[in-house]
């Protein structure tokens, strides 16, 4: 996996790994706020670096793993990805921002950025985002992306979670 460094107005999306990377994933991973609609925060700095590691490794294969670095600041606020849903049915966007940078657009900007290059650079032929019920600002930000619904799935921890889907077709179709 060669992941591309991409920019939008506000944000630099470089290939994940740097130390500032791991510091900041860890530290969203400790905050209750963050976790609130992925899983219980880690306790610890220790446990969470051990949790990212597993997530490196055990996790369904990534297509694109990014930091994300403000360019006013130049302050990592989160982490972007593509990698496929554990049963390898589509490739997922996922996304976590600090809560520090909630409110700004970012995940909408990011994840608009991240699809831009799954469809135009990766001709992936589908993008689904998965989200926890209840969870109204992911959803909102898949449709700002133009997702669409596309029924539930139980592909992550076993639970039913909605999924919302967009094509490679429905994407050009929007972007000609």
């Amino acid at each position: 996996m060669t992941t591309a460094r991409l920019e939008t107005n506000h944000l630099i999306l470089e290939p994940f790994g740097m130390p500032e990377h791991i510091q900041a994933w860890c530290e969203m991973d400790m905050d209750a706020e963050v976790m609130r609609h992925i899983r219980p925060p880690s306790p610890n700095m220790e446990f969470a670096r051990k949790r990212l590691q597993n997530a490196q490794t055990d996790s369904p294969a990534i297509v694109g793993n990014w930091g994300i670095r403000e360019k006013a600041g130049n302050q990592v606020v989160g982490r972007g990805l593509l990698r496929w849903l554990p049963d390898e049915s589509a490739v997922e966007i996922g996304y976590r921002l600090s809560r520090a940078s909630w409110g700004k657009g970012y995940a909408t900007e990011l994840a608009r950025a991240i699809i831009h290059y799954g469809f135009a650079s990766l001709n992936l032929p589908a993008i689904c985002g998965v989200y926890q019920p209840g969870n109204h600002g992911s959803r909102r930000v898949l449709e700002k992306c133009g997702l669409i619904d596309a029924g539930i799935t139980n592909v992550h921890g076993g639970t039913a979670k909605p999924v919302m889907m967009l094509t490679l077709d429905q994407w050009r179709a929007a972007h000609t």
